[in-house]
């Protein structure tokens, strides 16, 4: 078992609001001494982009075959669904869950080999908001991109990647609650992450608004009602678990 491996630089500072970098390289010998804490979250802190690799974990699967299960971690709230014009105009990057999960899947490409994967063989496993990432990864722009893995097994995905709207108001309100007036991003960068977080989620109570990947014309293109899947040019093995992605397979949006 291997835990807390960096896949992405820290987003904090510049990194903050903007699309994952690759970290950068260890020429040391890791030791155990700067790992991360122990069950690291991105709803507690910026420095959360690590991933998890088991070697056939028998406790969470009972399959014939062995197998390497890889599990990684993406930003969430403000961090990582901040979006409308004036944020993208700033500079921002909007969706950033997305990319951070495309980081990942990158990662796994390049390094899976090394674990004694096979980066030619990558099935990607999601449930509710995780089997939504998997199925933007599928479509990310406009599902034109190079796909990162074979197969997909998707449970339950809240795929709902409607116009951004209340996304953009929620980012300026955001700005104003923690005294950032313009929709400035390098003020943005600067505040406290917890105060951000807080700010954030005490907006999202009073106007119940809830954090989601939307449309920002970049990485999610379009609506999903013209990111068909019969559309895509990638051919994938998928398994169908509930009713919402067969009709999605069979074209049926």
């Amino acid at each position: 078992m291997y835990q807390y491996i960096r896949f992405s630089a820290v987003t904090t500072g510049d990194l903050r609001f903007a699309a994952p970098e690759l970290p950068p390289q260890e020429k040391d010998t890791n030791t155990g001494a700067n790992l991360a804490d122990a069950d690291v979250a991105c709803t507690s802190t910026e420095d959360c982009l690590y991933l998890d690799g088991h070697n056939t974990p028998k406790g969470l699967f009972d399959l014939s075959q062995d197998f390497i299960f890889v599990a990684c971690n993406y930003r969430l709230g403000i961090t990582g669904l901040a979006h409308g014009p004036s944020y993208q105009h700033e500079g921002g990057a909007a969706n950033l869950v997305v990319w951070d999960s495309t980081r990942a899947f990158k990662w796994v490409k390049t390094y899976i080999d090394k674990f004694g994967g096979n980066p030619n063989d990558v099935t990607a496993v999601g449930f509710s908001a995780g089997g939504s990432q998997v199925m933007f990864q599928m479509t990310r722009f406009g599902g034109n991109a190079p796909q990162l893995f074979e197969k997909a097994y998707i449970m339950s995905p809240g795929y709902v990647p409607g116009a951004g709207h209340h996304h953009a108001v929620q980012f300026c309100q955001n700005v104003s609650s923690v005294g950032c007036d313009g929709g400035h991003l390098g003020c943005m960068r600067e505040v406290d992450f917890s105060t951000l977080q807080d700010a954030a989620s005490e907006v999202v109570s009073e106007y119940t608004y809830q954090y989601q990947s939307r449309v920002d014309g970049l990485i999610i293109p379009g609506t999903s009602a013209g990111l068909r899947f019969a559309d895509m040019k990638q051919s994938l093995d998928l398994t169908a678990k509930n009713l919402a992605l067969t009709n999605a397979l069979k074209n049926a949006t």
